[in-house]
């Protein structure tokens, strides 16, 4: 007895969970019940404890009261499932949208972290390679100077070139 409804919703208040349609299906189901339940009596009644069939018509008129009580009752009953079920199906929806929306911005900010990470990786392997090439550069010019020393000596020229300063 899963139904559709329209649901009002102003400032964040329902007017109702109840529509016409509502109330038509309730009564349909309601003369329903208590068709079946008067047919099942019926049978009940010539079948296992072999009434006539005007008897029967007379047992279900003197317990009519009971059959309608009853019939209430399955009605209660369908519509409390009804709209606990309803209520369950919004939960479920609420926590799907929710978990929907917590996973994008999840998504977001990973994202976002992901780029700060990127960029700091990409500053630190910047400054390292800067440091490299640093390196290399005052070995390249130690080594120059290594060079030209030997050299002078190798001539026996006095060499009084003063060795590469470290730059900073």
């Amino acid at each position: 007895m899963i139904r559709e409804e329209i649901i009002v919703e102003e400032k964040g208040k329902r007017s109702s969970i109840f529509t016409v349609k509502d109330a038509e299906n309730t009564i349909l189901w309601f003369c329903f019940y208590i068709v079946a339940l008067t047919i099942g009596i019926i049978f009940h009644q010539c079948l296992l404890k072999n009434y006539k069939v005007i008897d029967s018509f007379y047992f279900v008129g003197e317990h009519i009261s009971k059959i309608v009580a009853s019939s209430t009752v399955m009605i209660v009953f369908g519509e409390g499932v009804d709209i606990m079920l309803r209520r369950f199906r919004e939960a479920i929806q609420r926590e799907r949208e929710i978990r929907a929306q917590a996973r994008a911005e999840g998504l977001e900010l990973g994202r976002e972290e992901g780029r700060e990470e990127g960029r700091e990786e990409g500053r630190e392997e910047g400054r390292e390679e800067g440091r490299e090439e640093g390196r290399n550069l005052v070995y390249r010019e130690i080594e120059e100077w290594e060079k030209r020393k030997t050299a002078a000596e190798a001539r026996g020229e006095e060499f009084t070139e003063p060795p590469p300063q470290r730059k900073r």
